[in-house]
């Protein structure tokens, strides 16, 4: 009963119709399972149901949380604990990744890889049960080809978790499907019971910025991938296709119009969060990874100053340098008829 019970906790939240609903909801009244607990405060949240109804269930979980006080929804991560948990750097599309394994009792892993957008919250998610710490480890290694991922703390890969399925509902990205199950790895994490901005300043340092400090950090590693792909942003589209459309080639002009759409993305508030978000993410991050500088660099740019826009008008360099590339690339393979035609990653 206990293991049907969780199943259909899980059913719940692929959003079911309304027949399918009643035959859930009547087995999770008739039937006494803990595991119909969790079930039931989603359907009170999540549902419209008549008030009869609504009562049904508030008298049902009294009976149940009264029936079982200390239950706690542990069908994934019984016989288990926690192995390691990562965090991989920020890349140019504001995204970066969280993963967590629990060790199970017969030696074998299970773990969660979770994909976060700075502005759209959770946007993937993958689950692999039961595999091999050869298999883990082969799986990490192919997932982050470039670079090793950061160990991070789990109450801190938790409160990462936390805030941004917030995010989800705010931006209205659907969460993966995969999270309904997976998701339940980190039950036994404690959340943090403060503000999760002031839980990131609060491992941060700032320091005097100079422009030969910038300069490194802007062809460090930590932003290699920072550039604006086209149809990222519609102020650095509108700048490329100024410079493409007019065919301006003199370096002084680019020059001026970069300054000039560098000051308009200044005045842009729903960029000017982004970046700063991305940039204190990044700084905590790299504070992890023991990247010191680079930690006090990022967050010292996330303050308004003329290193600011330093930094950012080198982004827009690299972005209208990254796009003519792509271009060329793509005039190139199209010119060789025995080479398959590549999409350009700045056509969408």
């Amino acid at each position: 009963i206990d293991s049907v019970m969780h199943a259909m906790g899980i059913i719940l939240q692929l959003d079911v119709n309304n027949e399918q609903l009643d035959i859930i909801l009547q087995a999770m009244l008739e039937k006494d399972s803990p595991y119909a607990i969790e079930g039931l405060e989603y359907i009170l949240k999540k549902y419209k149901i008549n008030l009869k109804q609504r009562q049904k269930i508030k008298d049902k979980l009294k009976v149940l949380k009264e029936k079982y006080p200390d239950f706690k929804n542990d069908i994934i991560i019984k016989n288990s604990k926690i192995n390691d948990s990562y965090i991989s750097f920020v890349d140019g599309n504001s995204n970066f990744s969280l993963i967590l394994s629990r060790k199970i009792s017969d030696a074998s892993y299970d773990a969660i890889f979770l994909t976060l957008n700075i502005e759209l919250g959770i946007v993937a998610c993958m689950g692999f049960g039961n595999i091999t710490k050869t298999n883990y480890v082969t799986i990490v290694n192919r997932l982050f080809p470039d670079c090793l991922p950061v160990k991070i703390h789990p109450i801190a890969l938790k409160a990462f978790y936390d805030y941004y399925i917030v995010k989800n509902e705010k931006s209205g990205f659907d969460l993966p499907y995969e999270l309904i199950v997976w998701s339940k790895l980190l039950a036994d994490i404690d959340s943090i019971n403060y503000n999760f901005s002031d839980f990131i300043n609060s491992k941060l340092d700032s320091l005097n910025l100079t422009e030969d400090k910038v300069k490194k950090f802007i062809s460090s590693k930590t932003t290699e991938s920072w550039y604006f792909t086209y149809n990222q942003n519609k102020i650095t589209d509108d700048l490329i296709d100024k410079i493409e459309n007019e065919h301006i080639i003199e370096y002084e002009k680019i020059e001026e119009l970069t300054l000039l759409y560098t000051n308009k993305l200044i005045k842009d508030d729903e960029f000017m969060k982004e970046i700063t978000q991305r940039l204190r993410i990044q700084a905590y991050i790299s504070k992890l990874a023991n990247h010191k500088m680079s930690s006090r660099i990022c967050y010292s740019l996330c303050f308004e100053n003329e290193y600011f826009k330093m930094f950012l008008k080198a982004l827009i360099d690299k972005s209208i340098y990254q796009y003519l590339l792509d271009k060329r690339n793509d005039l190139s393979l199209q010119d060789n008829v025995f080479k398959k035609t590549k999409k350009s990653s700045f056509s969408k």
